[in-house]
């Protein structure tokens, strides 16, 4: 595996550069939350951001991280036709052109539409390769373009660039995903959360899990688990588990009947930290990932975390110090993980969140945008 270029050789390039961010459209996802934090951070660097989407956010009816963009990041919509849109990809190359990009970073679904750019094109992966492209026909064209030399490959951990280098036969360069510290004040509103979701007086423990309910994230076998251990504990302390992210309804009713009354699900929100600041524990029960930034953010809060073992997420907690790793992805394994959380004492926890403190510092939006902005100068060099 290739090693990400040491940061110290950026000052050989100091120009500022011209950077096309374009992701299929903004939600509250994490792949969305880096696009605004890396685009910020590159203006704040001194480069031109262009944020090109190809759905209005007027069209998509969620909100979004948009609101968080700086006033100098450009934002541009392309708009795409439903299903394959045969005419985007020369859009996307005449608003390169236009725009006098020097590189364009492509996210999710938008780099099958990068292929008749001009400029180098670095495409991140955010989560498995096999999830982001499942098919054959999406994995073939990915592959191509990844083989053709003007399309580079970044994993958002090391192990999404490992099974990436594996799924496509290329080098896939690991820069793990970061985000900045956030301000986490017990305010009104994170009480208020925590009231409404531990009302009635038979819960005693809330826990947190951000992200969209799908069978990959894993909150039908998180609200199994919670079930189960609920049944041996008494009332006023039993677990309440708050789902925080988009939702599917028919998956929303299996949910809600696992847990047997203990999940909450609070849909979409723009401050998701709010939850983090209201629940004792934040809860990653996916089966896939990459780099989680809600994990990087709970850990940044100093809350204690509990995940499976999926993807990046190994890379970054140490069982024991600075969260809880389940040993696998059944029920039963995340049952035994929240069982450790709750038969920790309140010193033990206190330690635990300091520790994941100090891990989330290494992991910051500056040390992840200047390793991006070492690749992108990288990149254009070898250009001239």
């Amino acid at each position: 595996m290739v090693k990400v270029p040491n940061l110290s050789s950026s000052h050989h390039n100091p120009g500022p550069m011209r950077i096309l961010e374009v992701i299929p459209q903004m939600g509250y996802g994490g792949a969305e939350r880096l696009v605004v934090d890396l685009s910020n951070y590159f203006t704040d660097r001194g480069h031109s951001v262009c944020l090109t989407l190809f759905h209005s956010p007027d069209t998509i009816g969620n909100p979004s991280f948009l609101r968080f963009l700086h006033g100098n990041v450009e934002i541009t919509v392309i708009e795409k036709r439903r299903g394959v849109d045969f005419h985007l990809s020369e859009k996307l190359r005449k608003h390169s052109e236009k725009w006098s990009a020097d590189l364009m970073h492509t996210h999710l679904d938008a780099l099958p539409y990068a292929y008749s750019c001009r400029v180098p094109v670095v495409h991140t992966l955010h989560n498995s390769p096999m999830l982001e492209a499942s098919g054959i026909l999406r994995r073939t064209i990915r592959r191509l373009l990844f083989h053709s030399g003007r399309v580079s490959a970044v994993g958002c951990s090391a192990v999404s660039a490992c099974e990436a280098s594996a799924y496509y036969g290329v080098i896939c360069e690991p820069i793990a995903n970061g985000r900045s510290p956030i301000q986490f004040p017990e305010t009104v509103e994170s009480s208020i959360l925590r009231r409404r979701a531990l009302s009635g007086g038979k819960w005693g423990t809330l826990i947190v899990n951000i992200a969209t309910t799908s069978p990959v994230k894993g909150q039908l076998l998180l609200a199994r688990a919670v079930a189960a251990i609920n049944r041996s504990l008494p009332s006023g302390r039993c677990i309440r588990m708050a789902v925080v992210g988009q939702t599917r309804a028919d998956y929303v009713r299996l949910i809600e009947e696992a847990a047997e009354g203990a999940a909450l699900i609070a849909g979409t929100s723009d401050h998701p930290e709010k939850w983090i600041a209201a629940s004792d524990a934040m809860v990653i029960s996916s089966l896939r990932e990459g780099l989680p930034i809600t994990l990087l953010e709970a850990m940044n809060s100093g809350k204690p975390c509990v995940s499976t073992p999926a993807g990046g997420v190994r890379e970054v907690i140490a069982d024991g110090d600075n969260g809880i790793l389940a040993d696998g992805f059944s029920t039963a394994d995340i049952e035994t993980a929240l069982r450790r959380l709750l038969d920790m004492t309140p010193d033990e926890l206190f330690r635990m969140g300091c520790s994941a403190r100090a891990t989330s510092l290494s992991h910051s939006i500056e040390r992840c945008g200047a390793h991006y902005e070492t690749l992108f100068r990288s990149l254009l060099a070898k250009r001239k």
